[in-house]
């Protein structure tokens, strides 16, 4: 037995201090064992220790006959550690366009899940969310949380942060900062990034290299917007004009006046300089490269490159063109033209470009494919004429993320327009209206917009405005009408009266057979 037992600790270490460190056990008889009770030894952590960090205490015991025995106790600190854990987009709410994104010039809620790594609790967790760039305002900055407990998450999905976003690109990644504090003192600054604008397989691709978008690219596989194209082969063979180009050879042609120029960046060309490699220039060139790279090339022309590789005309179909004038669309065809090596593959594809008809500004353009047999080295996109802004759909078999895969089938439309995805386009036909000729002014608008058409006929008018997710603003005319030049004013209000918000809006004129939309931005 051991008799009279009195225990005491010891340690060597900068974050302990000792506050009670002698306890008496009594008397301790064989095989049995002893407790200091509820008062036991007392120690205090200092604030700067680490999560994780090993206490190691020494307990020397000694009874009455002076008899020692020297035992080692091993602790670990236990303190919160929070991590940033992710992010949901919340954009169910007005200003909100519903695609669980935050997109530019959007409201939405954010829920940001923090992870406790540490082995400690942290109790009342609450944070303060600020933003590193002034295009992305935060309306509501804090969010709590309440416990987290170590190797759990929890979000603020009670509690919410509330950002906007203005005009701000594609792709843009917005740097952010949470200020977080728990219950006894705990905070950390935690960085991570938002990405406004994020670019899916299903989405339009924008153009690179200006502060601000001329072109879209859409596939066919972009449902959900109202411009993504559907495949719709024209053939022109025996109906066009076929061109005898031989190897790397560019053929200049003259656009038909009925057609108009080919207006490209803001810039206009009566002439298309078409190559055997699968690409056309707008304008004069007699380039003729083969060999393809990436975009931009400030070696080459402004170009539409809908298949550009070492092709092979005098192998194959050859080359078309064709002025479709019922349809308002200029066609270039590559009729099943053999590559140059391997020799024994070909493909079929065209390029169609619509007059300035079918949209306001900038011409649409479309690349369509037949055949999908050797698209392995090549380059699709298009690049402007200051040879700094592109869109690159795919370079030697690697593809913009927002790029379907070329197949047979495929389709992709290049328009100024941006995205929309609350209102129906018209079928194909309908979009071909070239005498209502809708424009909004000033864009963007600020104090009024003013909004012209011109009506070829007699006709019942509707003119409506709608939000960017389809929601009708204000009905601005609705009544009969004589054929003529018009234009009217929105003074930015709703139907009530109301002073609408910033953002983009869609100007709707409908009649009974034929309508078009139009698009401008509003900044007050």
């Amino acid at each position: 037995m051991a008799n009279s037992v009195r225990g005491k600790i010891r340690i060597s270490d900068p974050f302990i201090t000792l506050l009670d460190s002698v306890k008496l056990f009594g008397n301790i008889l064989a095989n049995d064992s002893a407790f200091t009770g509820d008062s036991g030894f007392r120690f205090q952590v200092a604030p700067a220790c680490t999560n994780g960090h090993i206490i190691r205490f020494t307990l020397e015991c000694r009874d009455a006959n002076d008899s020692v025995w020297n035992s080692n106790i091993i602790l670990r600190v236990g303190a919160p550690r929070l991590e940033y854990a992710g992010l949901t987009v919340v954009d169910t709410a007005a200003g909100g366009n519903r695609n669980g994104r935050l997109d530019p010039q959007e409201s939405a809620d954010l829920i940001i899940a923090l992870r406790n790594v540490g082995f400690g609790n942290a109790a009342n967790v609450s944070a303060v969310l600020r933003s590193g760039d002034s295009r992305l305002t935060v309306n509501d900055s804090t969010g709590t949380y309440g416990l987290i407990m170590p190797d759990s998450s929890r979000e603020n999905r009670a509690d919410p942060f509330r950002v906007s976003t203005g005009l701000i690109p594609p792709e843009t990644r917005v740097p952010c900062t949470l200020y977080v504090s728990a219950q006894g003192g705990y905070t950390r600054v935690i960085p991570f990034t938002i990405l406004v604008g994020e670019i899916r397989a299903c989405d339009p691709i924008p153009d690179t290299g200006g502060t601000s978008i001329s072109y879209w690219a859409y596939d066919d596989v972009d449902t959900l917007y109202t411009k993504h194209p559907q495949f719709e082969w024209v053939e022109i063979r025996g109906l066009g004009t076929r061109l005898t180009l031989s190897d790397d050879e560019t053929r200049q042609i003259n656009l038909p006046p009925q057609f108009g120029p080919f207006i490209f960046y803001g810039q206009s060309y009566n002439q298309l300089s078409i190559c055997s490699n699968g690409w056309l220039a707008p304008g004069y060139t007699s380039v003729n490269t083969w060999s393809n790279t990436s975009l931009p090339n400030n070696s080459m022309p402004p170009l539409l490159a809908a298949n550009w590789d070492d092709l092979y005309p005098p192998t194959g179909n050859g080359v078309w063109y064709y002025h479709d004038t019922a349809h308002h669309r200029f066609i270039v065809e590559w009729d099943s033209v053999h590559y140059f090596s391997p020799n024994t593959q070909w493909d079929k594809f065209e390029i169609i470009i619509y007059d300035t008809t079918v949209s306001f500004g900038d011409n649409e353009f479309r690349f369509q494919y037949l055949t999908a047999n050797n698209y392995n080295s090549n380059t699709v996109g298009e690049q402007d004429p200051s040879l700094t802004r592109y869109i690159q759909v795919c370079y030697n078999g690697s593809y913009h993320r927002g790029a379907a895969v070329l197949s047979p089938g495929r389709a992709i439309l290049f328009t100024p327009d941006g995205p929309q995805t609350g209102l129906a386009e018209p079928v194909v036909e309908e979009r071909r209206l070239h005498r209502l000729n809708l424009t909004v002014m000033p864009n963007p608008v600020s104090g009024k917009a003013q909004i012209a058409w011109q009506l070829p006929a007699p006709a019942h008018v509707r003119l409506n405005v709608y939000d960017a997710g389809g929601r009708l603003v204000r009905n601005l005319l609705n009544t009969e009408m004589m054929p003529g030049s018009y234009q009217t004013f929105w003074d930015l209000t709703d139907g009530n009266g109301k002073r609408v918000a910033n953002g983009i809006y869609l100007y709707r004129l409908e009649t009974k057979d034929r309508t078009i939309t139009t698009k401008a931005v509003l900044l007050h």
